[in-house]
């Protein structure tokens, strides 16, 4: 027999489990970044979508904050 779900079943989103993870990893793992105009979740965002992306991160001068969109890391 198949499983069919409910459709009252409450559906997790790929932004509410990064807010999740962001929150619950600077809760218990704080990062800092002086110099930047960088927050602690802003390098956990960074961090999180690199490894979900099973990328690495290439210093590259001024690609940042494009990189952050792309990971995910912008607040719009």
């Amino acid at each position: 027999m198949k499983y069919t779900p409910k459709q009252s079943e409450p559906k997790l989103t790929d932004t509410e489990v990064m807010e999740e993870a962001c929150t619950i990893l600077n809760d218990n793992l704080p990062l800092t970044a002086d110099g930047y105009v960088c927050t602690g979740n802003d390098l956990w965002q960074i961090l999180l979508g690199v490894s979900a992306k099973q990328t690495t991160m290439a210093p590259q001068k001024g690609h940042l904050s494009r990189d952050m969109c792309e990971l995910g890391g912008c607040a719009e």
